[in-house]
């Protein structure tokens, strides 16, 4: 458990001793959050586990935070200044942006389109860096690429009530692999790693400021825009994500556009496997539930994406497999967690 004592001795140590501490709510990892104010200035606080500690997650590291928000600063990418950073206490001190993110704004819904282009002229920004010394990952050496494979560890005991045969993992990875070595070639850039609105915060000036961006990393070029238009977590318009794409296919070649249309349909999929998979092993493993609200979205997000020629040999297995994902998995944490294999992902 993260200690209090630590974040009141970095609150210390950093000169916020005695701002009053609001907490402010948090994502999906064990990360805590706290909004720090006194009479003339706010801040917010971000603790976790220390990068040294065996409990610090891949994504979610503080010197990375700290590197790259460092660099896209001086690319004039609108991220949060930097005040204070204590490792060994798994403790940052960072700008505070404000309590209106993409995802509040886009309740206004005469703004819905806007936003989303604006979020879209970011991506181009991103997708522009020069990255040679950031040392970034590349998309196929991430846990983002090989967590496809949760829905299959995860999800699937749930609907079956029994263990993955070896034989269904075997026909899952083929039908995987089948797919992405149909695929074209493709330019990779800096992607954001998870660009979603409520890691997109409205400013006062309705410039767009992004958090939550240490788990960036070097991949093809829809992968941040298929987390924004085939989010997780929402339906966006049809309308809107068409006009989204359609922007920023603008002034590439008949080849490009194709290439770039390819990959967002199976980077969607693998996008979508990998959640779905996480909501049941957050569920199964941690006992937190909280992702079960959007496992409806998932389940109509991954019946259009098996829609899509490309993934024909994963649609293939599902049907042989008779998995009908317009019906829930089944739920019971104490049975379905006997049936999860010991090479679980």
């Amino acid at each position: 458990m993260l200690s209090d004592h630590d974040r009141f001795s970095f609150r210390f140590k950093s000169g916020w001793k005695n701002a009053q501490e609001i907490p402010v709510t948090a994502d999906w990892s064990v990360r805590r959050f706290f909004r720090l104010k006194d009479e003339k200035r706010s801040a917010i606080l971000m603790q976790s586990y220390p990068d040294h500690h065996p409990q610090s997650l891949v994504g979610h590291k503080i010197q990375d935070y700290v590197r790259i928000g460092n660099y896209l600063r001086t690319q004039n990418i609108r991220v949060p200044e930097i005040y204070a950073v204590d490792d060994d206490l798994g403790c940052l001190l960072v700008e505070d942006f404000g309590d209106v993110s993409m995802h509040d704004a886009l309740k206004t819904q005469s703004r819905s389109l806007a936003l989303y282009q604006s979020a879209g002229d970011v991506l181009k920004s991103l997708s522009q860096l020069v990255i040679n010394d950031l040392s970034l990952k590349n998309y196929t050496d991430t846990h983002l690429f090989t967590g496809k494979r949760r829905f299959v560890d995860w999800f699937l005991p749930s609907y079956f009530d029994r263990s993955v045969t070896d034989s269904e993992m075997g026909i899952f990875t083929k039908a995987w692999d089948e797919v992405e070595s149909n695929l074209p070639a493709i330019a990779s850039s800096f992607q954001h790693g998870d660009y979603h609105p409520h890691n997109i915060m409205v400013q006062k000036d309705n410039t767009l400021g992004l958090i939550d961006f240490q788990g960036a990393l070097f991949a093809p070029l829809p992968y941040d825009l298929v987390n924004l238009l085939d989010d997780a977590r929402r339906l966006v318009p049809h309308e809107i994500k068409k006009e989204i794409l359609r922007a920023r296919c603008e002034n590439f070649t008949i080849q490009e556009k194709e290439s770039f249309e390819a990959w967002y349909a199976v980077m969607a999929a693998q996008f979508h496997f990998r959640v779905i998979g996480q909501a049941y092993r957050l569920a199964i493993r941690d006992g937190k539930t909280r992702l079960f609200d959007i496992v409806p979205v998932l389940q109509y997000h991954i019946l259009q994406d098996l829609a899509h020629p490309l993934l024909r040999p994963l649609r293939t297995v599902m049907m042989d497999l008779k998995i009908d994902l317009e019906r829930a998995a089944q739920f019971d944490v104490v049975r379905i967690a006997r049936h999860i294999r010991n090479d679980a992902f």
